[in-house]
């Protein structure tokens, strides 16, 4: 509305199709100037203060918010590596040498899944919040009050997994989107980080489990807005790392879930072995063998209990995004 206001236009149904297309490319030309290098920089600091600041943790002496996350993803990685006993010395000798080196081999990747049309990425891929700015509501959809608390509308979202390097990034299918758009790896670790997987309360509750877990006991499933749920969405920069943090945390406990296997069910360990170095069952092995060890299901169930999601600050540029097809 501004934007019309600017060019004296008052009624732009007024206007041809091809007028309207014109002035709508423009509005957008003008839009995603903000998105350049510098300013997007900028953009970025200001979005991960804000999401770091409403899952509770600060830092004065920090000068920047990167600075920030690194020194609590670095507090965050050694704490869990030190709760689930997983700071193991990988053995000098043939096997140990064989999980060490197929372990350096498994990448954390982010990927998100839209419909776009086209097959390279035109245009920055915005958070919830920008999408409101640029005037598209109806595409927000992170908007709803209880996520806004978490912070969605001041990132993109991003569903994290992990690939072998010699099999590299492959389309990974998903309910919605005919596309998959993965940043590339540098980016991703220069600005990317991850976070406890929440869109509903009852996810809140279940993260409260390993960030407070006095207050999990006194949440129920819907609670949205009490001043419990204020307190347990506090307590989620317990479960907040680097991309790159995040990756090294899942390789140490890796590496240190397969020394157990091989130790003491040497057959499993075997197969597990051969699927790994193949790059077969990627996700469900290390969801098996990594985050539910972390994070224990109590109902017993693969499919259930913590999961964790990518994030970038504010916008993916346009040059860092690809975009896979399902059928490639």
């Amino acid at each position: 509305r501004k934007f019309l206001h600017s060019k004296w236009i008052l009624n732009f149904d007024a206007y041809s199709s091809g007028e309207q297309l014109a002035l709508i490319r423009e509005y957008m030309d003008q839009f995603f100037l903000r998105f350049g290098a510098d300013s997007l920089g900028r953009l970025q600091e200001q979005d991960l203060r804000t999401a770091l600041k409403l899952h509770g943790f600060s830092c004065d002496e920090c000068t920047t918010a990167t600075e920030a996350l690194e020194r609590l993803s670095a507090t965050n990685l050694a704490r869990v590596l030190n709760e689930t006993n997983s700071i193991r010395s990988i053995p000098q000798s043939s096997e140990g040498n064989r999980i060490r080196d197929m372990v350096k081999k498994i990448e954390l990747r982010f990927r998100h899944h839209g419909n776009n049309s086209q097959d390279s990425v035109t245009v920055p891929l915005l958070s919830a919040g920008q999408l409101e700015n640029m005037g598209l509501m109806k595409w927000a959809l992170n908007l709803h009050p209880f996520n806004v608390n978490l912070g969605a509308p001041h990132s993109v979202f991003f569903i994290p997994f992990f690939i072998h390097v010699d099999r590299g990034v492959r389309y990974k299918s998903a309910v919605y989107g005919r596309k998959m758009l993965v940043p590339s790896r540098n980016y991703m670790l220069e600005h990317g980080w991850v976070s406890a997987f929440i869109m509903y309360s009852d996810e809140l509750k279940l993260a409260a489990k390993y960030t407070n877990p006095e207050i999990a006991l006194t949440l129920t499933d819907n609670d949205n807005f009490s001043q419990k749920a204020i307190q347990a969405r506090e307590s989620l920069h317990k479960l907040d790392f680097t991309a790159r943090d995040y990756e090294t945390l899942v390789r140490k406990i890796l590496s240190s879930s397969l020394l157990d296997l091989l130790e003491n069910n040497p057959y499993r360990y075997k197969d597990v072995m051969q699927e790994l170095e193949r790059g077969d069952n990627l996700e469900s092995h290390i969801r098996k063998l990594v985050i539910l060890k972390i994070f224990p299901d109590d109902k017993g169930n693969f499919q259930n209990g913590l999961r964790f999601e990518g994030k970038i600050p504010t916008a993916g540029p346009r040059d860092q995004i690809l975009s896979i097809r399902r059928d490639q």
